[in-house]
C-alpha cells in the first residue's frame, strides 16, 4: 500500500517538477494557476445559470429572507416588551 502511495507522489512530484519557476518562486509557482483557477470559478458562479437560476440569486434571495426573518423576531420582542396585544389573535366572542 505504502508503495503505491510513494509511486503516485512520485509521479505527482515529476509533473510538478516540470512546471518553470522552481528555482526562484518554489511552490509559489503554482499561485498564478490557482488564481485563474479561482477566477474561472468565480466567473462560472455569477454567469452559469442551471435552471434559470445563478448562486449570487440564490445568496441574495436567502439573504433576504434571513434578514426579514429578524426585523419580524425583532418587532415581536418589542410588542411583547411593550404589551401590544396582536388584535387578530383575540377571540371575538365575549366571555360569559
Amino acid at each position: 500500500m505504502t508503495s503505491y502511495i510513494n509511486k503516485i507522489l512520485a509521479k505527482v512530484g515529476g509533473i510538478l517538477d516540470t512546471i518553470p519557476g522552481k528555482e526562484r518562486f518554489g511552490s509559489y509557482r503554482l499561485l498564478p494557476l490557482f488564481f485563474c483557477l479561482g477566477a474561472g470559478l468565480e466567473f462560472a458562479m455569477i454567469k452559469w445559470k442551471p435552471g434559470g437560476v445563478n448562486f449570487y440569486q440564490v445568496y441574495i434571495r436567502k439573504q433576504k429572507a434571513r434578514a426579514n426573518q429578524e426585523f419580524e423576531e425583532s418587532i415581536q420582542q418589542w410588542k411583547d416588551k411593550l404589551g401590544i396585544v396582536n388584535i387578530n389573535n383575540i377571540n371575538n366572542n365575549p366571555k360569559s
